[in-house]
């Protein structure tokens, strides 16, 4: 009750639009992101699909598959706006990481002519 009174009493100092811009300014490689483009979206449909499995719940995994429909539809999108934003460093990196899940295959992206030779002399 009290963080909704204070809310309240911190209205006036919001300015009337507040902006927001959803473009990324980075191109995030690492982490979970080297073995999928969209690990929050795997990561969401692994939660509902076991909470379907744990509760035996129907509706619930009519939901995984409502929710696995919108991101099947979402992800490519939001891969051709990375792609316009970063270009042929995004283009590299689509070609090594799987859309969804999987190892990422390095022998998928020709080496640049200039580039050093990896461990495995390639």
């Amino acid at each position: 009750m009290w963080i909704m009174v204070f809310g309240f009493t911190q209205l006036r100092d919001l300015p009337e639009r507040v902006p927001m811009d959803w473009s990324p300014a980075i191109l995030m490689t690492g982490g979970p992101y080297a073995i999928s483009r969209h690990p929050m979206y795997v990561g969401e449909l692994a939660l509902w699909l076991g909470w379907a499995i744990l509760y035996g719940s129907i509706p619930v995994l009519i939901g995984f598959a409502a929710l696995g429909a919108v991101v099947a539809r979402l992800a490519p999108r939001e891969e051709r706006a990375l792609e316009a934003k970063f270009g042929d460093v995004y283009r590299q990196y689509k070609a090594r990481v799987p859309r969804w899940l999987g190892v990422a295959r390095r022998d998928r992206v020709p080496a640049e002519p200039d580039a050093a030779p990896d461990r495995r002399g390639t």
